[in-house]
């Protein structure tokens, strides 16, 4: 699975309006995810998707004020 495809899908969900249209984009992405992509790949792109970075950026909310 290629990142383009979780960002491009993750654009799409956020410019659509509703709740089941956007869970419709998610689950196809996690269901061709399941067959084509290894495991620690999934995971990555469900943390990707739910809003999760999976790791410490290192700064502050003042640094994201800025």
């Amino acid at each position: 699975m290629l990142l383009e495809q979780v960002a491009r899908t993750s654009a799409t969900v956020a410019e659509t309006a509703g709740r089941k249209k956007k869970t419709e984009l998610i689950a196809k992405l996690l269901a061709e995810a399941q067959s084509s992509a290894p495991a620690d790949e999934r995971a990555i792109a469900a943390r990707y998707l739910s809003g999760e970075i999976g790791r410490k950026l290192g700064i502050g909310y003042a640094t994201v004020g800025e």
